[in-house]
């Protein structure tokens, strides 16, 4: 899977438009995990947990710089909502 599918999968199913920061802080987790458990990329942003959970598993079926993209813009995505009061 590309980042433009991801992209769209995740609007599809992933991205909950009642809980939007919550949903795409999930997903950013999940995105972290697969960069660190299966790929073995240490983001200075990021400690994992004792083990791995993730629940996305077709994340494992991409290529690591379609992930770091969509990490990145995922990021960009939770702070725009927390600027607008969406976290918690």
């Amino acid at each position: 899977m590309n980042y433009q599918q991801a992209k769209h999968e995740l609007n599809l199913f992933y991205l909950d438009s009642y809980d939007p920061w919550g949903s795409a802080m999930g997903v950013l987790f999940d995105v972290a995990d697969t960069l660190y458990w299966h790929r073995d990329v240490t983001l200075a942003t990021y400690s994992p947990g004792i083990a791995e959970d993730i629940q996305i598993e077709w994340l494992h079926d991409m290529e690591t710089p379609d992930l770091l993209r969509l990490g990145n813009v995922l990021s960009r995505y939770v702070s725009i909502l927390d600027t607008q009061g969406h976290s918690y």
